[in-house]
Formats: C-alpha cells, structure tokens, sequence
C-alpha cells in the first residue's frame, strides 16, 4: 500500500462508519491489519465484529433490547477508535510527512507533570526576584540560558501533546493548570494550545476537544481565538463522529444560543474561507503588480526625492509630485489600492514575499514555525539586547503588527541584522509611526464593532496554519 492508497483506505472506513454501514467497515479494517501486519489489532477486531454479529442476530430474532441503541452507537465510537488507532500505527511505519519524520526522531520519557508545572513557574518567580533587586544563587547560569532552559521546556512539551494520541487524567489536569497559570508567559500558553490543535488534526480524542472548548471559556482573546480556529477546523474535519459523543455535542448546542459565539463562529469561517484566495493573490502579485513597478522604476529616482526619506523630519510635503509616480502606469494605483485592501481585509499578501525568508536556522526546527512572536522569545534577545535601543524599538513595532504572521516577524527580525544601523533606525520610526496610527484605528474600530481585535488574533492563527 502507498501512502495515498493507506490514506483512502482509512477514509473509507470512516466514510462506512459515519453511513452506518458497519459490514464494509469491518471487512476493510480486516484488510488494513493482514496488509500491514498488525496482528496486535486482530483480537479487538475480532471483538468487536462479534459484538455486531451478535446484534444481528438479535435484531433478526426480534429480541427486544431498550439499551441496543446505545450498544449500537459505542459499537461504531468503537469501530472508529480501532480504525485510528491501525491508521496511526501505519503512518508510524510507512509515513514520509516531515510530521511523521519528527514522531518517529522523539522518545518521550514519564514526566511528573506536578513537578514540571512548578519548574515552569520557579523561572518566572525566579525572574521576579531578580527584578526587584534582591540577589539569588542562580548556579552558574546566566539569566539568558535560565530562558533558553525555559523554553526548551515548553518546546518539549509542546512535541509531547502534538504527538500524544489520547490525554489521560493527569495530562488534562496538567493542562487546565497550565492554561490557567497567571505566572506562564501568554505566548506559550498560546504555543502548547496550537499543539493540542495539531494533536487533534492528527489523531481524535474526545478529551482534546473538551479541552479546547475549557479554553474558549476563557477570558482572554489570545487563548479563545487560538481555540476557536483550532476547534472549528477539527469540528470540520470530524464532522460525521461527532454526532456519537453527547457531552461534545451539548456543549456545543448551549455555545449556539450564545450571539457572541456565533458572531465570532462567522467571522473565523469567512477567514478560513478567504485563506484559500492565498496563492491566488501571491500569483497576481507576481504577475501583475511586481511587473508594473519594474516598469516604472527606472524613473522613480527622477520622481521621488529618496535621499530626503533618509533625513529627519521627513513628512508628507517632501515629496509634491508623489501623485505623478504612477502616471507611467495608470493601472497600477487601481492594483495597488485593491492590494491595501485586501491586506485590511486580513489576507496574507506577504506569504510570496517571506516565503523566501524562511533560510535562517531558526526555522529548521519545526516548532518554531508555531511559536507565538514575542519580544522576549531568547531566540531573538541578541537582535533586542543591543547598547542602543534602535533594535528594541523596531522589535516592538514587529510585535504590534497584525499584518504579518508569527512566522514573518522572525523572518523580518533576523533579515534586518544584515542592515546598516541608519536603515534600521529609519524602519523603526517609520513602523512605529504606523503601528501607532493602525493601534488608534482599531482601538476605534473596537468601539463600534466589539470582537474587531479578536478578528486579528484569528486571522494571524489562520495565516500561521496556512
């Protein structure tokens, strides 16, 4: 079996299971076992196509049975979780996705998770002592390795829940503990949720669902957004199991009757919706807009006054013919409106552009194609620690942008290391000034249309599964 044919087969199952049509299911499972040589599975199979022949039988002989309905519908939860369980030993085995390359390099140990929850909080109740000028012994490491120890943590943890089938009793409790934490970073809390996320997209368990649904319950637009999209997109992809699982489907009703939710709900669909246009868009920039400036820019120099970008005080008079740029052109201002446009509406107009970024280190470990930006993130603290602050300021602009995914942040802020300081104190500024202006506008926004901010969240967690 290839890996496409390994992948049709178990969607047939499903596709049998959730047509109840639990013959071709069992016979297709019987395959999937002898072709692969899971024998390990035979005895539940066997199991549980006796319990379907029984029910048969039953059935025909008109025994009536008040609880067969129930038996019925945890055969098939059950048939399902069989199928799951084959498909991922096969993908274990057989499987080329760097995802796959990844589980197969790990070996997880037992973890004491009560122990590792106060480690993780020891580095912030640490930090606060430092922060208030009291000494401590911290050993021979420095406070930079302190947070690179951190984060190697989480980062572990992280590979442990995307790669955990099912969450038992102290996991969940480990977690609700952690994404509850004041002390825990947001950012992190954040990375270990978009690990439950990816956890679910690849193997079902009921509990991971519940758990991301405790997280929508939150007060905090950071953690419910993340949950909502990574809900909403396995909600869609287990769309025809989840009807067998009562406590999941309740949850989800008395959700429904909430606007807010469903508001929200509507606003997620129509950026996942819109996510698809991505490689539309890169496309008519590449063959429309980029085109058109390499027209015009042999005369650019001639119409703009570039040198006076680079002096202080630059404002919007040092440059009267700016609206005669584009006359060799005329087209291109239309493109170019309908390009800000479609970046203010949430589309990832910079995929093409950063695409061709993403060379530094930092991104051959696939976890930091998840993690959350932020300024304090030690893979960074060479660029942000810097005896002047140019750095810090441009840092701080990238971290306030919603325009740009997780992943392109790092990529700007590690391209910029190559730049002249000057260039680099000119981006600053002008960023800033920016950013300034657009956290106005949506803090406006916010006041007329509540959940815009939310809106942003959702759209860059879009962009960064995208």
């Amino acid at each position: 079996m290839t890996e496409m044919d390994i992948k049709i087969h178990y969607k047939t199952i499903c596709k049998n299971l959730a047509d109840r049509k639990l013959k071709p299911a069992f016979d297709l499972l019987e395959k999937f076992i002898a072709e692969n040589g899971l024998v390990v599975h035979l005895e539940e199979w066997r199991t549980l196509e006796q319990t379907y022949q029984y029910m048969l039988k039953y059935t025909v002989e008109g025994i009536q049975d008040p609880e067969r309905q129930k038996i019925y519908s945890r055969l098939i939860v059950s048939v399902y979780e069989l199928a799951d369980s084959i498909y991922e030993a096969v993908r274990i085995k057989k499987s080329s996705s760097v995802e796959y390359d990844k589980k197969r390099s790990l070996n997880f140990e037992s973890v004491n998770f009560e122990s590792l929850l106060a480690e993780l909080e020891g580095f912030y109740l640490l930090d606060e002592v430092i922060f208030t000028g009291n000494e401590v012994e911290k050993g021979n490491l420095t406070q930079l390795e302190n947070a690179k120890n951190h984060q190697q943590k989480i980062v572990d943890l992280f590979y442990r829940i995307w790669f955990m089938d099912k969450l038992e009793t102290e996991e969940i409790d480990f977690l609700h503990r952690f994404l509850t934490n004041d002390l825990i970073h947001k950012s992190y809390q954040s990375f270990i949720i978009t690990g439950l996320v990816l956890s679910l997209l690849r193997y079902f368990d009921e509990e991971k669902i519940s758990l991301l649904l405790d997280v929508y319950d939150l007060d905090d637009a950071e953690l419910t957004q993340r949950a909502m999209v990574g809900l909403l997109i396995n909600l869609y992809k287990y769309d025809s199991r989840i009807p067998f699982f009562k406590a999941i489907t309740g949850r989800l009703k008395i959700l429904n009757e909430d606007p807010k939710f469903n508001k929200n709900l509507e606003r997620v669909i129509v950026q996942l919706i819109s996510s698809r246009e991505t490689e539309k868009i890169q496309q008519k920039i590449v063959d429309e807009i980029i085109p058109e400036m390499i027209k015009i820019s042999p005369n650019l120099k001639d119409k703009m006054n570039l040198d006076s970008l680079m002096e202080d005080g630059f404002d919007e008079d040092k440059n009267p013919e700016w609206e005669k740029i584009f006359e060799d052109s005329p087209g291109l201002m239309n493109k170019m409106e309908e390009f800000s446009e479609l970046q203010m509406e949430g589309a990832d107009v910079f995929m093409g552009s950063f695409s061709k970024l993403k060379i530094f280190p930092f991104f051959n470990e696939l976890s930091n194609w998840f993690i959350p930006f932020f300024p304090e993130n030690p893979e960074i603290s060479s660029l942000v620690n810097q005896p002047n602050d140019t750095n810090k300021r441009f840092v701080e602009a990238i971290n306030s942008a919603p325009i740009l995914c997780n992943s392109d942040k790092y990529s700007f802020c590690f391209s910029i290391q190559n730049l002249p300081i000057e260039n680099r104190e000119f981006m600053a500024e002008g960023m800033n000034a920016e950013m300034s202006q657009f956290n106005e506008l949506q803090a406006d926004e916010e006041l007329t249309d509540p959940g815009k901010k939310s809106g942003f969240i959702s759209n860059q967690i879009i962009q960064d599964l995208y």
